[in-house]
């Protein structure tokens, strides 16, 4: 199974606003209609927008961006897979299609993200895809801050 990054355009933003999270979900992430207005309005990360693709179905939603090129880190800023797909491994496949994707388009160390708490279900799958807890709690959200250290 294969996960395609595709920029979000005019074709399928409203497909992308479409996506929705569970029930039990919704307090845990942003929408993608709040991601889409930051990354079109919030010029000081430079957010880059993805559709999360299977073959030619959109399964899920992304955003990378605030590139520190000091710190040689970016920010896997949002992760979302639609209620209908989750479970479906489109999630772990996303993730690598993710790091992929950033480690041919950037220089970094690390990639950081952040996590609700509370989201225990999160919290365990960054940490079988190599993100660790930093301990350090990130001030625009008051969320965990998890880290995975570039490795070849």
């Amino acid at each position: 199974m294969t996960i395609r990054l595709v920029s979000v355009t005019e074709n399928n933003w409203r497909a992308i606003c479409a996506l929705s999270v569970g029930p039990n979900q919704i307090n845990t992430i942003e929408t993608n209609q709040d991601s889409l207005l930051e990354a079109a309005y919030d010029q000081s990360h430079n957010w880059h927008p993805f559709g999360l693709y299977h073959k030619e179905t959109l399964v899920g939603f992304t955003m990378i961006g605030a590139f520190d090129t000091d710190e040689q880190t970016i920010w896997l800023d949002r992760l979302m897979i639609d209620q209908n797909y989750q479970g479906k491994t489109y999630g772990h496949q996303a993730i690598k299609a993710i790091i992929s994707y950033i480690h041919q388009h950037y220089v970094i160390n690390a990639i950081l993200l952040s996590v609700h708490a509370h989201n225990h279900q999160a919290i365990t799958f960054y940490e079988k895809h190599m993100f660790s807890n930093t301990q350090k709690i990130d001030p625009e959200n008051n969320e965990l801050i998890f880290k995975r250290h570039y490795t070849d």
